[in-house]
């Protein structure tokens, strides 16, 4: 079964640079997106209200909830307005140590794949 998504190549922009490329390759090109694309909307069969439910049980958000209403009490701030700080720090922190973690595979890429 073929994605919708990927039936006409003309809708994407990088397909006008897949035209330079052998006929072959741009099918096969094709034949690969649409595939990754299947697979990421049918192998997620997820309980999205049960998985909620049970991350919001566990101790570690029982923790997070305890962080909010800390930094709350300590700034003298609304316990919406700790836990926008704590979300926004956690999201700064991830998008750091993933960028970092990149640059640092790419160097080691670089380094060892050089020729």
């Amino acid at each position: 079964m073929q994605s919708p998504c990927f039936s006409d190549p003309q809708k994407f922009s990088y397909s006008k640079k897949l035209k330079y490329q052998d006929s072959s390759l741009k099918d096969l090109t094709r034949i690969f997106n649409t595939a990754l694309v299947n697979s990421l909307m049918s192998s997620h069969k997820r309980d999205y209200p049960e998985e909620l439910y049970s991350l919001t049980q566990n101790p570690a958000f029982q923790a997070i909830l305890n962080a909010i209403r800390h930094l709350a009490h300590v700034k003298g701030i609304t316990e919406q307005k700790a836990a926008e700080e704590i979300i926004a720090t956690f999201y700064q922190l991830k998008e750091v140590w993933g960028d970092y973690i990149s640059k640092e595979g790419l160097e080691y890429i670089k380094t060892h794949f050089s020729n």
